[in-house]
């Protein structure tokens, strides 16, 4: 009985609950389609996931076709796999760490660069900047959001991550963490 109890135990805490893997992430995943982001923009994310480091490169167009780029941010870093969701089925609690920001400044449009409050950030059209340390308008640097609380689900060959909160808001904060699932990203080789 007590061998039950301390095996119990140490499953718990090294496994999170026992019978329960953490889903492998691993690989290249992409937007399933040109995901509406609303107010008539639309997005492209790239994920580049290894066994424990993260790339991920997000494109606003202003159109479906994705013919019409304004930037691109990329971030990378490390990632870590906890529980199991306590608030959505078949999803994993997940935590985004930001080892370095980037965006470029695909759009030569000055009203859409002031719109964005791109204006201040000192950026040059097709080239990349680096704003870990200042950020960049609603772009925060590392020391405002180190990392995003996030969730995780494969489902059907498909990955799903939380659902982006709405505009001025950000998942940086534990409490914050998403409660519903995102479009799904398909694996590429």
């Amino acid at each position: 009985m007590r061998n039950s109890i301390i095996l119990l135990s140490v499953c718990s805490i090294v496994l999170a609950s026992c019978g329960k893997s953490k889903p492998d992430i691993s690989g290249n995943w992409k937007s399933e389609t040109t995901e509406a982001l609303g107010n008539g923009t639309f997005g492209n994310r790239v994920f580049e996931m290894a066994d424990s480091t993260w790339q991920v490169q997000f494109t606003l167009y202003l159109d479906s076709a994705a013919s019409m780029p304004v930037f691109r941010f990329r971030a990378t870093g490390n990632y870590e796999l906890g529980n199991p969701s306590g608030v959505v089925k078949e999803a994993t609690e997940a935590l985004f760490r930001f080892d370095h920001k980037y965006v470029t400044l695909l759009t030569t449009d000055s009203s859409l660069i002031t719109n964005l409050g791109f204006t201040n950030c000192a950026l040059t059209p097709d080239q990349e900047k680096d704003i870990t340390d200042t950020g960049c308008s609603f772009l925060e640097s590392k020391s405002a959001c180190a990392q995003e609380y996030d969730l995780v689900s494969l489902r059907t060959g498909k990955l799903f991550l939380g659902s982006r909160p709405e505009a001025g808001k950000n998942i940086c904060r534990e409490e914050d963490r998403p409660v519903t699932l995102g479009a799904p990203l398909v694996k590429v080789k």
